[in-house]
């Protein structure tokens, strides 16, 4: 498959890279839309790098290159022998991070079994900490971070459910804060905000100020 790969900071080839082969619990996605995200921009410029040995230091892309994008859209080519509930053809948006789930792994950590599994003491991202991401024809991934689609959203808008689902946790996490001033508020002893700031890139603010129901946004 083809694929483009960062060799080296504010270096990108278009390569051929080996097809991803599959695991029993694992699909193959065919990539059909991929963002291009702040953290891919910090890791070409050379600012970021999040691949990492053992000992927790960064590992140069001279020697080991990597395959960024992590906003994924995608159409399901094949799949494992345990999968069941996804079949080739299904449209998906991809959640990129992995934890003990997608891994696997047994027992899981502590953040997992209490539900922020985002916060996984062995998570991993694919176009973010060295596993192949979306800058390829093709991304095998376990299956339970393919999500199904259905409807018609163009693929480009659908690679961006990643990134909207930030917004979406942010807003979720800032109403349960236990805070004096609280969005969307229907207690008497917690105050809904007369304004509310909205920090970010352009594109990203707006749907971010979408959920704030109509309160007074200051961009």
């Amino acid at each position: 498959m083809r694929a483009a790969v960062l060799v080296d900071t504010g270096k990108l080839e278009i390569r051929d890279a080996p097809m991803p082969q599959l695991d029993p619990y694992q699909v193959l996605v065919r990539t059909t839309g991929v963002g291009i995200c702040g953290t891919d921009l910090h890791i070409y410029g050379g600012s970021a790098n999040y691949n990492r040995d053992a000992g927790g230091r960064p590992i140069a892309l001279r020697v080991q290159p990597q395959i960024l994008g992590h906003e994924v859209s995608g159409v399901i080519e094949d799949a494992g022998s345990e999968v069941r509930d996804l079949e080739p053809g299904d449209r998906v948006a991809i959640d990129q991070g992995l934890n003990c789930s997608s891994q696997r792994i047994t027992p899981v950590c502590e953040y997992c079994e209490t539900g922020d599994s985002h916060q996984c003491l062995n998570y991993k991202e694919h176009g973010i900490t060295g596993l192949p991401g979306g800058f390829a024809e093709y991304l095998a991934i376990a299956a339970v971070n393919a999500v199904r689609v259905e409807g018609e959203l163009p693929r480009a808008e659908l690679a961006l459910v990643e990134p909207l689902a930030c917004v979406l946790h942010s807003l979720e996490f800032a109403e349960r804060a236990a805070v004096r001033y609280a969005l969307n508020s229907r207690s008497r002893r917690v105050l809904a905000p007369r304004s509310c700031s909205v920090q970010g890139r352009n594109w990203l603010r707006r749907p971010c100020s979408g959920l704030t129901e109509r309160r007074s946004i200051i961009w």
